[in-house]
């Protein structure tokens, strides 16, 4: 009976709720990080400060600060070809030319790092769950039609539970359809 149960009610879930499967892609890089030059000399850049960081040597950083600057200029660089190019090319697509305006006036800014933290979680559900229990002790309507009564006296079910009872088969057909 367990069995037939647990197919059962594997079965309407997955009526209900199919299990999906969904992939997340990792962080797109812009396109104008793409072109060879800025990969060697970020690739480059990368050498030298581990180099920098393993010797401590002030030349070590001097040479590292100085590609850094380079690198930084050459995407800003790449970055404003990109931008001519999809511009100069879409002269006529008006659409293309707003959101491409739009994408460099209000860039898309990523979510503070302090706001993914538990703390800030904590707070908003908190806030929410004071907001809801604000709203369910000012709006309380009694059975007679509408009129503001008494709030109801069991806020939280607290009852467990830690034991079954057997049921007979066609109660839980019943209950399936």
């Amino acid at each position: 009976m367990v069995n037939n149960f647990n197919m059962s009610v594997t079965q309407i879930m997955d009526d209900i709720a199919p299990v999906k499967i969904k992939s997340i892609p990792g962080k797109i890089k812009e396109p104008w990080r793409h072109s060879e030059n800025v990969k060697a000399l970020k690739r480059t850049c990368r050498q030298l400060e581990r180099k920098w960081r393993k010797s401590k040597l002030q030349v070590d950083y001097t040479i590292y600060k100085d590609l850094l600057k380079i690198y930084n200029r050459e995407i800003e660089q790449s970055r404003q070809h990109f931008f001519s190019h999809v511009i100069s090319e879409n002269l006529n697509n008006s659409k293309v030319l707003f959101n491409t305006i739009d994408r460099l006036v209000n860039p898309v800014r990523p979510i503070p790092a302090e706001l993914h933290s538990s703390v800030k979680c904590n707070e908003f559900a908190t806030y929410f769950k004071h907001k809801i229990f604000n709203i369910r002790n000012n709006m309380v309507v009694s059975s007679s039609g509408g009129c503001i009564s008494s709030p109801p006296s069991h806020r939280h079910s607290t009852s467990t539970m830690s034991n079954f009872s057997l049921i007979q088969s066609n109660e839980l057909l019943e209950g399936v359809q």
